[in-house]
């Protein structure tokens, strides 16, 4: 089986004027979606109150609140 393909999703940072978009595949967007409190971000976005980082990848970050 090859690799998976990558698919944009938008950040969800929480930031009203962001408009970035963070390439994950299926597997690692669906990863984060079974995890209550976790958002996935473009990296080095800045995390709002009371977020903090708990993964650290190329294309995207992982955090929680």
């Amino acid at each position: 089986m090859g690799e998976e393909r990558l698919i944009e999703y938008g950040c969800e940072c929480g930031a009203a004027e962001c408009h970035a978009s963070v390439s994950m595949t299926f597997s690692e967007r669906d990863a984060v979606d079974h995890v209550p409190d976790r958002w996935a971000i473009a990296p080095g976005h800045r995390l709002q109150e009371g977020d903090r980082l708990l993964e650290q990848h190329d294309r995207y970050w992982v955090v929680g609140s």
